[in-house]
């Protein structure tokens, strides 16, 4: 199963904190599953995509955190996983369509 979680650090954090929320990611490395960790180019939080076969993983691992951030945890499918890879609505598949061409052109 896949989850991007969201997480947000906590506003005026002093210099002390972040050093601390440091030091506990170093202790701490990368959460079970991760596939991928994003930050905002504003500093405030950032994303990690991971994949698991629960969501307590990715609890377990928020709560190493929760004295300097919030999370929101989404579970997420892939695309080609959550309507198959040839959707009736796609490009490559006609069906959908109205008749045949020669049946367009006695309509024109």
């Amino acid at each position: 199963m896949l989850f991007v979680t969201e997480y947000r650090l906590k506003p005026g954090m002093s210099k002390s904190e972040v050093t601390r929320l440091m030091e506990v990611f170093g202790k701490q490395g990368p959460g079970p599953g991760e596939l991928a960790h994003y930050v905002r180019v504003d500093s405030t939080g950032g994303y990690t995509i991971s994949e698991n076969d629960d969501a307590q993983q990715a609890y377990q691992s928020a709560l190493a955190y929760t004295e300097f951030m919030t999370f929101t945890v989404t579970p997420v499918l892939k695309i080609d996983d959550a309507i198959g890879r040839s959707p009736p609505f796609s490009r490559n598949n006609t069906s959908h369509r109205r008749g045949s061409a020669a049946d367009q052109a006695e309509v024109d």
